[in-house]
């Protein structure tokens, strides 16, 4: 296993101590408690022995001794995850961000699902995990995107940032512009801008994204016909919108009421009643149910405003606000 610096605890039954912190108790010394010593000369003594140093902050290496016995002693290796930053570009439609089990066999792998264990085929995070995975000899791997796009829908422009998690890992370093090119040869998900990065980085990425500009584009469809100079039908931007948890995902997310930014529309007429409508928009809102209204769960949309049935027929996120971390 590869690792620079390492760190060691220790786990004893709860009574092994117990008369000899007693008798600290009975003459009003505090000292540091037995097992933070022995944590101390374990490692000191593993350091001198293979050559590596200790880290009480952030070690590549968590060593977990269990004793329960003189003969008992377990010995556990925790390696720290590799965490790997990036964008990504999703260039196909019809497959989602990340894996997704199976809806009959929840992941046990049934003829329904090809004895796959997923509802699809293949998702972003297996397309950029699987070399990553192989690389760092890791065993599995957690994906956390800044927010997510819809199955139907291409992400293009820069790319959406993300951070893959490799829990296990034996390797720490590998070659991530070899990576980036094994996985932009699959010409379904294009990645750039690989790097090492770290736990505290998700949180910032979670965070950040509810509040990041975004920019799409859409294909619409008119029941019916257009008033004259729609664009002037439009309140003075930005628009605040209120969005009820829409139909199509209420069955797995809180029925809740989101307050977000609608920034600018604009409006292209195509032909056969069809439009293709440029949306920036505050991150998390939902730009189908924008357009359509979701029969009044969002106030306002384009459908309300314009007085006339509207539905997405396609969907593209085509910029995502390109700010440091």
């Amino acid at each position: 296993i590869d690792f620079q610096t390492f760190l060691v605890g220790t786990s004893f039954k709860t009574n092994q101590f117990s008369k000899a912190n007693q008798i600290f108790l009975d003459y009003g010394f505090s000292p540091l408690s037995l097992k933070h010593e022995i944590n101390r000369e374990v490692g000191l003594l593993i350091s001198k022995s293979i050559g590596k140093s200790v880290d009480f902050v952030d070690p590549d290496l968590h060593i977990v001794i269990e004793i329960r016995g003189p003969e008992k002693i377990k010995v556990k290796i925790r390696p720290k995850p590799v965490y790997i930053y990036g964008r990504y570009k999703k260039l196909i439609r019809g497959i989602p961000q990340t894996k997704w089990p199976c809806t009959f066999c929840k992941g046990k792998k049934c003829k329904s699902c090809n004895f796959t264990g997923f509802q699809y085929r293949t998702s972003v995070e297996q397309i950029i995990s699987k070399p990553l995975l192989e690389s760092f000899s890791a065993n599995t791997s957690s994906f956390h995107g800044a927010g997510r796009e819809d199955i139907d829908a291409l992400m293009l422009g820069t790319g959406r940032p993300f951070i893959i998690e490799l829990k296990n890992p034996k390797k720490r370093q590998s070659n991530l512009t070899e990576i980036m090119y094994q996985i932009n040869s699959s010409g379904i998900v294009e990645v750039t801008n690989f790097r090492l990065s770290n736990r505290d980085e998700i949180r910032k990425l979670k965070k950040k994204s509810e509040f990041t500009r975004k920019k799409y584009r859409a294909l619409i469809e008119f029941e019916g016909n257009m008033p004259e100079e729609p664009d002037l039908l439009f309140p003075q931007f930005p628009l605040e919108i209120y969005q009820r948890t829409p139909k199509r995902v209420s069955h797995r997310r809180a029925d809740l009421i989101r307050r977000k930014i609608i920034y600018h529309v604009d409006l292209v007429p195509l032909e056969n009643n069809q439009f293709e409508v440029l949306i920036e928009a505050q991150g998390g809102a939902y730009i189908k149910e924008f357009i359509s209204g979701d029969d009044g769960r969002t106030k306002p949309s384009i459908s309300s405003i314009l007085g006339i049935k509207a539905k997405c027929v396609e969907l593209d996120v085509i910029a995502i606000a390109d700010e440091e971390i």
